[in-house]
């Protein structure tokens, strides 16, 4: 089946590497693969993912 058009999906800001946020990527990983799944499900697949904004904290090696 061909479609037309162009299909992204655009995630901005995860802020990567936070201070404190050690303890959040466990709890947030499966509701975030979830939510991934279920929108390509509906409006995938994807011919480019867009990663924006601030990926990470700062640039400093850890």
């Amino acid at each position: 089946m061909q479609r037309d058009g162009f299909a992204w999906l655009h995630l901005t800001d995860p802020h990567y590497g936070l201070s404190g946020q050690d303890c959040l990527w466990p709890n947030l990983r499966q509701p975030f693969l979830d939510d991934i799944a279920k929108l390509h499900g509906r409006c995938g697949p994807w011919d480019a993912v867009l990663f924006t904004g601030d990926l990470v904290q700062s640039g400093q090696a850890q």
